[in-house]
């Protein structure tokens, strides 16, 4: 009998942090992973020896039935804070509402909130 895949969302794969939990979770067959992306393309190219993984933008994560997301969202280089003129409030706070939505929907998945916006916000 095959055991049921746990399926895990990861919010900001591409960045530092994300990108360490897919290389640990892929090590091990009974994770399902999903990479959700502010860039999908640059994501999937990152992960290009990976397997198994599949990438898609944030606005379908309610598309997806997951056991637990992980939120990696936010800038990991505070420089690029300012270069860009990026609010890191705001990101925070899109993506945070959205994973609350989401839950609200699927209330027995779990949530992790691993954000740098959480340290700079």
């Amino acid at each position: 009998m095959t055991e049921r895949k746990i399926k895990i969302g990861i919010l900001g794969g591409s960045g530092h942090i994300g990108r360490n939990l897919i290389y640990y979770f892929s090590k091990d067959n009974k994770y399902e992973l999903n990479l959700f992306s502010r860039k999908s393309t640059r994501s999937k190219n990152i992960l290009k020896e990976f397997k198994n993984i599949n990438v898609d933008s944030y606005e379908k994560l309610n598309s997806y039935e997951l056991d637990t997301i992980i939120n990696c969202v936010g800038i990991s280089n505070p420089n690029k804070l300012l270069d860009e003129k990026i609010d890191i409030k705001t990101i925070s706070e899109k993506y945070d509402e959205q994973v609350l939505s989401y839950l609200k929907k699927f209330s027995n998945s779990s949530y992790v909130n691993m954000s740098s916006g959480a340290v700079y916000g």
